[in-house]
């Protein structure tokens, strides 16, 4: 159980990685991104834990259980962000994450109830994940895989989790008046 209120079991801290990847996703510059982010990365990498306490696991299992999660490549990436985070730095030699970088991405502005032939398209500010192997992911896709795979190792597990928290849910804005 957390000292804070309101953090209690894993499916709280689920709920706050939704809400921290929501305001990523929003964030409207580079600084805020980064700063959104990094909440995000640390909150994910923070759900081992929780999880371990709701199991209760021994020692053994505990072991058994980070090893089966870093199976999972995208908890390797958060894993990764947030220990580069906490410590200062990345070591390059064993991290999966070579840096994380702002830009500048177009979207499609889609809107209910408005039919266009041509679509509106908006530009914001964004992320993208560089690794190690050269590559790279997009923050969409980041932020979308980690939610998915919490959910999917939750219900392995048979941790409860709000199923109304969609990771979909992450990318619908509201228009800002």
């Amino acid at each position: 159980m957390s000292v804070i209120y309101g953090f209690d079991t894993p499916k709280d801290l689920l709920k706050k990685l939704h809400r921290d990847g929501y305001q990523t996703w929003i964030a409207e510059n580079h600084q805020q991104k980064y700063d959104y982010f990094f909440n995000f990365c640390i909150t994910a990498h923070a759900m081992r834990d929780w999880c371990i306490k709701h199991l209760n696991l021994s020692s053994v299992d505990k072991a058994a259980f980070h090893e089966e999660l870093n199976q999972k490549t995208v908890l390797t990436y958060v894993r990764d962000i947030a220990n580069a985070s906490k410590h200062f730095s990345l070591d390059s030699s064993t991290s999966t994450v070579s840096g994380v970088e702002a830009t500048q991405s177009q979207f499609a502005v889609l809107r209910s109830g408005v039919h266009s032939e041509h679509q509106e398209m908006s530009t914001k500010s964004d992320l993208v994940i560089k690794l190690s192997d050269g590559t790279s992911k997009i923050l969409f896709e980041f932020l979308l895989h980690v939610m998915q795979e919490w959910i999917e190792v939750m219900k392995s597990k048979n941790i409860p989790y709000d199923e109304t928290y969609l990771p979909e849910y992450m990318f619908i804005e509201f228009e800002r008046n």
